[in-house]
């Protein structure tokens, strides 16, 4: 790849849920990672960059620690990633009659299920 920038960017993980990851094997270079000493380092084009923060912070929850002049090659955006759920607050639950004559059932019949049990 003539005149490509690529800067080596390393990632360690246990287990390796980050250097077999199928997405992130797809944006490095050679689809594969090399162990280089204790860690597993694979090369990014600049281009691929964000696709690799995105998915280390999508699949992985992960942080990536840049020097200052990988930080200035990065495009300023304010889009921030996020994989938290959104907590709905459950419905009021109302007291109508049929919910009580619901529960009143349920729980003599689990009443009448113990009886049984104690009595065998």
């Amino acid at each position: 790849m003539p005149n490509c920038r690529r800067t080596r960017y390393s990632f360690a993980a246990k287990g390796g849920d980050i250097y077999l990851d199928k997405q992130l094997l797809e944006v490095v270079e050679k689809n594969n990672f090399d162990k280089v000493s204790d860690k597993m380092v694979a090369l990014v084009q600049d281009s691929n960059i964000d696709r690799v923060v995105e998915i280390l912070q999508i699949n992985h929850s992960c942080a990536v620690s840049l020097n200052s002049v990988q930080f200035r090659n990065i495009e300023k955006t304010n889009h921030r990633y996020s994989s938290r759920k959104k907590i709905d607050i459950p419905p009021e639950q109302t007291d109508k009659p049929d919910n009580i004559i619901s529960l009143l059932e349920l729980e003599a019949e689990a009443l009448a299920l113990e009886l049984e049990l104690l009595a065998a």
